[in-house]
């Protein structure tokens, strides 16, 4: 089922702002990642992460690698298990 440009959009721009909210939540919240060295790569990957999703808004051939929400799973993930 092909989707259409608006409703690839619209998503692009739900993870946009999902971005956004995780890089938000990463500046206010410090003390959650005491690493200051890993804090720094997770809000760089988030403005990566947003800057890949605007060029693949662009090009929307591109937009069938990993979704981006994977890619944030796995951020998550190597983060977590840095920490235990």
């Amino acid at each position: 089922m092909l989707r259409t440009k608006d409703k690839q959009a619209a998503e692009a721009r739900k993870w946009q702002e999902r971005n956004q909210r995780v890089r938000e939540w990463l500046l206010t919240h410090p003390r959650r990642v005491p690493d200051n060295e890993l804090r720094r790569a997770a809000i760089n990957y988030t403005e990566v992460a947003e800057a890949e999703l605007i060029r693949e808004m662009k090009n929307s051939r591109s937009a069938k690698r990993l979704p981006l929400r994977d890619r944030l799973k796995y951020l998550v993930m190597l983060i977590l298990a840095q920490r235990t």
